[in-house]
């Protein structure tokens, strides 16, 4: 079962640029200390090189389990921001159905 991805948990590189992380997260529901990410709500910041500066968030999220009334984001989810990226880390110890 995918880990829950939170607060400070990797998203993958997209391109040249880095890895980050979420920079939004549900400020009442935690996993292991940090705030849990929501898909469709929470956003990533993807690149900020100028023109080109862009945001996501996580697309689908848990089918099974909810946060604030949004789908929790799990790791393998994709991040929907026009450019190919997947969140990588997670909960050691939380999950959440597909």
């Amino acid at each position: 079962m995918p880990a829950i991805h939170r607060f400070g948990d990797l998203r993958g590189r997209h391109g040249d640029f880095g890895a980050t992380t979420a920079f939004q997260n549900s400020i009442n529901v935690k996993a292991n200390g940090k705030g849990v990410v929501r898909a469709g709500v929470d956003n990533y910041n993807i690149h900020t090189d100028g023109s080109t500066a862009h945001y996501g968030t996580a697309t689908p999220g848990s089918s099974t389990v909810s946060v604030n009334g949004s789908p929790v984001a799990i790791t393998g989810d994709g991040v929907d921001s026009g450019c190919d990226s997947t969140l990588l880390a997670g909960s050691p110890d939380v999950s959440a159905g597909a």
